[in-house]
């Protein structure tokens, strides 16, 4: 399994010998023009043509912006929701949420990571290795086998490691100069020495077998290389992996898939070119093997030796591969991270595809399938070798909204009006002009007849000879129709978005409409307020949700009644914005958020499962007479189309990523969990973050507390503190959801909380009485003091007349001290920092200096104090103000608070550089300090003049501290950047 990329791609100019080779010319083909991202599927040939446009499959990225680390990656690993991936600095871990760097020793890149059979995760580096290890106190750590291996120093040096794999033997490694071994029984590391022509370390079926150049594929013996029968046919061709299934082996090389028998390798499978830059192999389930390229392409290939899909990920090499635990492959290149949902019956076709612009309706016709959206009319056209042929049409040179396609024709509604494309023409004539019209609807059992509407009329269409006609036209008189509803033959309702809905009902064959019929207040439906009643047709039943209840019309009375929501509603994001399509599929309940099935054998409701970018911006699904389910998306088109069967996800809990519980000095130790309960002391801090045991992204999460959080919490990110709870029981419960909609099981967790010693109800009884005691005591003693004290007073009255004035004194300037201090955190408030900004603005105009800014904002406040309390709260800013003071350089500089949670820091004479590096000593110095919170930090620095206002920093200083929130918090953003 896997390498990592040839030695003209390491940015340190490490020299190594690849083990999927291939010349110099073929690597600098690698960084060729990019191409889109095509497909071969091969599909029944009873389906049409157009069900041949296999999509791409849902595809998630992670660039440098997400990983935050220097963008030169190697190679990558995957646990159960853990990803591993190698780069420049260090080892970079993702767990479905975040990024963390791992570093290895100073200056030592980690050029390879990899899973072992037994679970361990080993890492390579130049001149390193060694196993990562997690600890939940401490986090990662880097072992050092090599270190420890009682190796010379000489063969320690071995360059870059580019492989690790494991045998019966133990754990081999493979590096630029040396071969490895760390025994399985524990004994003393071994180590050959390997010059250039050792390409690739492949293990197969508990045997390590090797590629040489020059001499071939074989067996690797302790260090030597013993040739397989036929293996010199691969003396100078590159190969990837071995591989096997059904009781064969397969040797996957530059030149195709050879099958490997014990007296001879025969060629099984050729490649469609005469030689593929092949590089890392990956097996999957059921046979077949996900092979990547040095051109940036992901090559699938099934248990029968068939090319069933080739992704373009990018004009990089795919460096390597790796698979996770829920149908997810995992591809690295230089620079990105990708995850492709292999096998899924999900794919998406987009621009990789040629689609352009939003999508708003698909049709297949003709063989091809013709896309309508704000780019006009397009046409997709699989052709030989899996590519697809993209057409603009230009007939349609605005917006085109809505297809109807059939054995008459296609049907195109767009900006200017309706046209037809008669089957077999070249060409669609007009049928309404200058008019925008929507998609069209054709009626249920009369494929004769179909309805469109536009901003001003709705027209009946009626099929007759060879062409589409206006059979009738019915004006709107203001109507703006949103949802168009068949609930009978010859009954149309439309929901108004500005007013009403209405009930239309015709006489199909005169094409004479009989009745209208406006149905608000007065027959039971509510139609006031922002949102108009969204109408939907459920089970031969009209309803309508309006102001976040459901009515259902009742055809004996001819009013809408109230019902409770039904499951669907509850269900939804965006309820208000539902629309329900029947097809061959069942029902689908679609908002821009929501994508529900309900498939006709059952009647319970499914969130559709899918990650990545497609999740979100559904349109109205269709269903093609090849029974593929195509759903128009923000960037494309969403497409179901399964290729066989799809192994089910891994069931998903709510678990503890960390659980911390803390000593009174602030110690932490890990939380142990018996029985589903926790033990804890009263007032004892406890620290959790949360964790789904997946790499999807997108996890959230909220909790209830019985007796302190009685409803659940607004959804939120992973981690929660609670500062300490009084002795008692608590059920603690924990809710997770994932974008896709997977089933989540909550946590429930029961905290034990005892008493302190001194809490126990005896002694606080004896601490009472003695309590008593003593004050009895000391009221005796004062009552003697008492009499000594008046004569004292006495002697003391005059001498405190004389002082009399001096105090007044005292006390005014007390007072003007105050009337500019804030009484909760002792700095300056925001009167003194008005004050001081037009003082400095002024001075610094006159020096020609630079004035600063920091608008200081304490990150979640508002969460805190609901969790808390204010007092909690109240606390927190009064240390959040003593560690901004402790960094103050008074008196040149003024600290104030601005208001609520919000301070200012004024720094005269100061430069972008030391304002940015002043703001993150403070964000540093209060996350260090454990108070509960952390801070974001907005930075200005402008060159004040007297014609310009000293707002004009405290504006600009805002806005940025509005861009670090925007960015994620607890960060710090410069105006100027």
């Amino acid at each position: 399994m896997g390498s990592v990329r040839p030695s003209a791609m390491h940015l340190q100019g490490l020299c190594c010998a690849a083990r999927a080779e291939t010349h110099n010319a073929a690597m600098e083909m690698s960084r060729a023009l990019r191409s889109l991202i095509l497909f071969a599927a091969l599909i029944s040939a009873g389906q049409a043509v157009a069900a041949e446009l296999a999509g791409a499959p849902i595809t998630v990225r992670f660039g440098p912006e997400q990983y935050r680390a220097t963008p030169s990656l190697w190679s990558a690993a995957a646990t159960t929701g853990k990803l591993y991936v190698a780069s420049t600095d260090g080892v970079l871990v993702y767990d479905g949420v975040e990024w963390t760097t791992v570093p290895l020793p100073v200056g030592v890149d980690a050029t390879f990571v990899r899973k072992l059979p037994d679970g361990r995760i080993m890492v390579g580096g130049n001149d390193t290795y060694g196993r990562l290890e997690h600890d939940a106190l401490t986090g990662y750590r880097f072992v050092d086998l090599l270190a420890s291996s009682g190796l010379p120093e000489e063969q320690r040096r071995i360059g870059p490691v580019w492989e690790i794999v494991q045998t019966p033997e133990g754990i081999y490694i493979q590096a630029q100069h040396f071969l490895h071994l760390i025994p399985a029984n524990g004994g003393a590391t071994r180590s050959w020495s390997m010059g250039p022509d050792m390409r690739s370390v492949l293990p197969f079926g508990g045997d390590l077998y090797a590629r040489f150049q020059n001499q071939g594929l074989g067996w690797l013996r302790d260090g030597k290389l013993q040739v397989l029968p036929d293996g010199e046919k691969f003396a100078r061709v590159p190969v990837s992996s071995l591989v096997g299934w059904g009781g064969n082996r397969y040797v996957v090389a530059g030149n195709g898939v050879w099958r490997m028998e014990d007296s001879r390798i025969t060629l099984a499978m050729p490649w469609p070119e005469p030689e593929l830059p092949v590089y890392v192999t990956v097996p999957l389930d059921g046979g077949g093997f996900a092979l990547s390229t040095l051109d940036g392409e992901v090559i699938i290939v099934d248990a029968g030796l068939r090319v069933r899909r080739r992704v373009k990920l990018s004009d990089q090499v795919v460096a390597d591969l790796t698979r996770d635990n829920e149908g997810g492959l995992w591809a690295v290149t230089d620079t990105e991270v990708f995850r492709l949902a292999l096998p899924s019956p999900w794919s998406l076709i987009d621009r990789s595809q040629g689609i352009r612009g939003l999508v708003y309706d698909a049709v297949e016709y003709e063989g091809s399938l013709w896309v309508a959206g704000s780019r006009g009319l397009q046409r997709l056209t699989a052709e030989a070798g899996g590519k697809v042929n993209a057409e603009r049409l230009p007939w349609i040179p605005l917006e085109a909204y809505g297809l109807l396609a059939d054995e008459h024709g296609l049907l195109i509604s767009h900006r200017e009006g309706l046209s037809f494309l008669e089957r077999g023409q070249s060409k669609p004539k007009a049928l309404i002009e200058s008019q925008s019209m929507v998609r069209p609807l054709p009626l249920r059992d009369r494929p004769d007849l179909a309805i469109v509407s536009s901003e001003r009329e709705v027209i009946l269409l009626r099929f007759a000879g060879s062409t589409w006609t206006v059979a009738s036209r019915w004006p709107l008189n203001g109507m703006a129709i949103t949802d168009t509803v068949e609930t009978a033959p010859g009954e149309l309702w439309f929901a108004d978005d500005r007013g009403a809905p209405q009930r239309w009902r015709f006489n199909l064959d005169s094409g004479e409409r009989i009745s209208l019929e406006t149905f608000g207040p007065d027959e039971g439906l509510p139609i006031d307020g922002p949102d108009r009643p969204k109408l939907f047709f459920v089970d031969g039943e009209l309803n309508a949700y309006s102001k976040g209840k459901t009515f259902r019309f009742v055809k004996d009375t001819g009013r809408f009644s109230e019902v409770p929501n039904p499951d669907l509603i509850a269900l939804l994001i965006q309820p208000g914005k539902l629309s329900v399509v029947e097809t061959t599929m069942g029902l689908f309940a679609i908002t821009p958020r929501d994508l529900l099935h309900r498939p006709a054998s059952t009647m319970a409701w499914q969130r559709v499962q899918i990650s990545g970018w497609a999740s979100t911006g559904y349109g109205l699904p269709r269903v093609s007479r090849g029974g593929v389910l195509r759903v128009p998306v923000w960037n494309g088109i969403l497409q179901y189309a399964p290729d066989g069967p799809v192994a089910p996800v891994p069931a998903l809990n709510v678990e503890f990523e960390q659980l911390l519980v803390f000593a009174d000095d602030g110690s932490p130790r890990v939380g142990k969990m018996e029985n589903g309960a926790l033990q804890l002391s009263s007032g004892q801090p406890i620290k959790m973050r949360f964790a789904l045991a997946t790499l999807e992204p997108g996890a959230r999460f909220r909790y209830r507390m019985s007796g302190v959080v009685d409803s659940f919490s607004d959804w939120a990110d992973r981690d929660l503190s609670i500062r300490g709870l009084d002795p008692g029981e608590y059920l603690f419960e924990v809710e997770g959801e994932l974008p896709s909609g997977r089933v989540v099981t909550p946590m429930r967790l029961r905290l034990l909380v005892t008493p302190r010693w001194f809490e126990e109800p005896f002694l606080r009884v004896l601490l009472a009485m003695a309590f008593i005691a003593a004050v009895i005591v000391a009221s005796r003693a004062i009552g003697r003091r008492r009499v000594r004290r008046v004569v004292d007073q006495n002697r003391l009255l005059e001498q405190r007349i004389a002082d009399r004035t001096l105090e007044l004194e005292r006390a005014n300037a007390r007072l003007g001290e105050m009337a500019v201090e804030d009484p909760l955190t002792s700095v300056q408030n925001r009167r003194a920092l008005e004050q001081g900004l037009s003082r400095e603005w002024a001075r610094c105009s006159e020096r020609g200096q630079a004035l600063g800014a920091l608008m200081i904002d304490v990150d979640h406040f508002k969460r805190f104090n609901d969790h808390h309390g204010h007092l909690e709260g109240d606390r927190v800013l009064i240390e959040v103000a003593a560690l901004l003071r402790t960094e103050l350089n008074q008196p040149v500089e003024m600290l104030a608070r601005y208001g609520g949670e919000e301070f200012t820091l004024l720094m005269p004479g100061t430069t972008p550089d030391l304002a940015v590096r002043r703001a993150e000593i403070l964000r540093e110095a209060v996350e260090r300090a454990r108070v509960g919170v952390t801070i974001s930090i907005g930075v200005a620095v402008v060159w004040p003049t007297l014609n310009e206002s000293p707002t004009t920093l405290i504006r600009q200083a805002d806005q940025a501290l509005y861009e670090a929130k925007r960015l994620g918090r607890n960060r710090v953003v410069n105006a100027g950047a």
